[in-house]
């Protein structure tokens, strides 16, 4: 069973579905891959309790490579508010890991299971 339903309706029925074409010895292990993958988007899209700031976009765009450093300057400020990897960026600056986020929405079992999977 899926514990954690995609914020997608749409990519929830097709998890859904998948699942229930899987082989029932593949069932338990395919179930924790959707479950994983689904508090994952949920980790990266969640509303967060702060807002970024200047300081955050300036040292995530220290941390980036050249080319992408270069990209992301030329969309300024306000085009990388919604970016993914900045919002993931500035969350686990707050210390808001995913890592803790996991350990968080899976039983004990599930998480040291799902180490295996990375």
């Amino acid at each position: 069973m899926i514990k954690v339903k995609h914020p997608d309706p749409d990519c929830h029925q097709e998890q859904v579905a998948l699942f229930a074409l899987a082989p029932s010895h593949e069932r338990a292990r395919r179930a924790l891959v959707f479950t994983l993958s689904n508090l994952k988007v949920r980790y990266l899209h969640r509303t967060v309790s702060y807002d970024p700031t200047l300081k955050d976009y300036y040292a995530w765009l220290a941390e980036l490579s050249a080319p992408l450093r270069t990209h992301m300057s030329s969309l300024g400020w306000e085009g990388c508010q919604d970016q993914p990897t900045f919002q993931h960026f500035v969350q686990q600056r707050h210390d808001l890991t995913l890592d803790d986020y996991l350990r968080q929405h899976l039983s004990e079992e599930d998480y040291h299971t799902s180490l295996s999977f990375t």
